[in-house]
């Protein structure tokens, strides 16, 4: 959690959150967090959590790993079969 508070802190800082709702930029970021420590969570988990499109979340994710140049490793299949 500390780490995507230090990610949202640099999306405040680089105005990204502007135009962009704000649990929409803490999703991204606590989704950027889960795959980096290889959980089993999805995109999809966070926008029913939050009840938004999922194809917008991934819009923001998507961006905001541009924006601040965050390369993440490709997702094992493994990690999705228990589900």
């Amino acid at each position: 959690v500390d780490v995507a508070h230090r990610f949202f802190q640099q999306a405040v800082q680089k105005n990204f959150i502007q135009g962009r709702r704000t649990n929409s930029v803490v999703a991204a970021c606590l989704y950027i967090v889960c795959r980096r420590l290889k959980t089993s969570h999805m995109l999809i988990d966070f926008a029913e959590v939050l009840q938004i499109d999922v194809y917008d979340l991934g819009n923001v994710f998507l961006k905001f790993c541009k924006e601040l140049h965050i390369k993440l490793d490709p997702i094992d299949p493994s990690l999705y079969i228990r589900r």
